[in-house]
């Protein structure tokens, strides 16, 4: 449990907090719960109170209401996504929201969890509820504001398409490669246009862009994404390296060796 506290260490602030972003508190009031701003110290100016509420991303929070005849072991939930004033962007009817990206959201209305129950039932839709991607495939990852990949399981195959929405172009990517991973799964790398890849085959990690050409073979043990520093991290034969699209994979040994610098 959190408390806000002043300068002198005293606490200010009763309030069962469960947890804070982008200034706002999620909060347990009247056996649920809802969101307060610390800056303007006042619930949403649109407050309601919910079953479940995550953390805001990009001013944007997902919240959920249990599903009725559910049993209090197994909990369920109807989940949506309202503004930081509380205002409603998407209703409680969808099974499965993803809104890490900033403009469109991965939902199902009718599927929990895509690596478990694999089915074609995920599709994509922009802050308005507006269908962007029809609820078809197993699922679908937003990478760019006009590209999205699409995730397909046939009978005897599996495969990941890049979708070009502006265009409706298609582009199957090399069946060795998922981007499904247990380290990273379904996250989106950062704002370039490129895409973390594993290759069953080679059992590695490297890079295509949202064209499917490669940017970096798959050679890493690991990828960390959106380090401080601009680079993503890569580890390649038990060594960390430095990797940017446009210069490749630099020695930090030598790129930090500041004797080099003129």
């Amino acid at each position: 449990m959190f408390f806000i506290i002043n300068e002198k260490g005293n606490k200010i602030n009763n309030k069962k907090i469960i947890d804070i972003s982008e200034n706002i508190e999620t909060v347990r009031r009247n056996k649920k719960m809802t969101y307060f701003n610390i800056v303007n110290k006042s619930y949403l100016k649109n407050n309601k109170l919910y079953d479940i509420c995550y953390n805001f991303q990009n001013g944007i929070a997902k919240i959920g209401i249990k599903k009725t005849g559910q049993p209090n072991y197994n909990e369920t939930y109807l989940y949506g996504l309202i503004d930081t004033n509380g205002y409603v962007l998407l209703p409680c009817e969808f099974s499965y929201i993803d809104y890490r990206y900033p403009k469109y959201i991965t939902v199902s209305k009718s599927c929990e969890d895509p690596l478990w129950e694999r089915r074609a039932e995920f599709g994509m839709v922009d802050l308005n509820n507006n269908w962007i991607i029809e609820p078809k495939y197993h699922y679908v990852l937003p990478i760019t504001d006009t590209v999205a990949a699409l995730w397909i399981i046939e009978e005897n195959k599996e495969y990941w398409v890049l979708h070009n929405i502006r265009t409706k172009e298609y582009k199957a990517i090399n069946s060795n490669y998922t981007l499904i991973d247990n380290i990273n799964l379904f996250n989106k790398n950062n704002t370039d246009n490129i895409i973390l890849f594993y290759d069953l085959a080679e059992k590695k990690y490297g890079f295509i862009n949202t064209e499917g050409d490669i940017v970096l073979k798959p050679v890493c043990e690991r990828i960390e994404s959106n380090p401080d520093n601009g680079f993503y991290q890569v580890l390649i034969n038990g060594n960390w390296m430095l990797f940017k699209e446009n210069e490749g994979v630099l020695d930090p040994k030598k790129y930090l060796d500041f004797n080099c610098i003129q």
